[in-house]
């Protein structure tokens, strides 16, 4: 077996394999890839004592950037919500929960509950990407994409039925 690199000699030799899998991610936005690349790097250094020599970098490192990128996209759509201009003081969140209000919760919790590989595919359908932009990002066939969304949207469904 060849010599087992540290993480940080990992990061240094693997460099532009990095900003490529962070282009993936970010649907090829070089500046957003950038940053993204940067932030993993950050993350993974954080959690350096993790890392077990022999593990699959890359493979660490695309699940971390695309997590990054997933938390990014929800916060800057939480921003977006709470940015909209309110015509009523009981239109402000938290002051009145609606039915409707009351179902998406239970339904981000019940979200919570699926296995990631099929979490990760219905929260980037719903946040608009394509099946094909989907297979791109996690790099898996567009029919497992179908498959994931379908069988995650199948769970939550039994999920919420068996509550009512």
């Amino acid at each position: 077996m060849s010599h087992l690199l540290s993480l940080r000699e990992e990061i240094k030799k693997n460099n532009s394999s990095l900003l490529d899998i962070a282009m993936v991610i970010t649907s090829g936005r070089e500046e957003d890839a950038r940053d993204l690349r940067q932030d993993g790097v950050e993350r993974m250094l954080t959690y350096e004592h993790r890392y077990k020599p022999g593990t699959k970098m890359l493979n660490w490192a695309f699940i971390i950037m695309r997590n990054l990128f997933f938390n990014k996209c929800a916060m800057k759509r939480k921003e977006q919500n709470l940015l909209q201009p309110v015509e009523n003081i009981d239109e402000l969140p938290g002051k009145k929960l609606t039915p409707r209000a009351i179902d998406m919760n239970r339904i981000l919790e019940c979200m919570q509950e699926l296995p990631d590989n099929q979490k990760v595919a219905l929260e980037l359908s719903y946040d608009g990407y394509s099946g094909k932009d989907i297979s791109e990002i996690l790099n898996i066939p567009w029919g497992s994409v179908r498959s994931r969304i379908y069988y995650a949207r199948k769970k939550l469904m039994n999920k919420l039925e068996e509550e009512k």
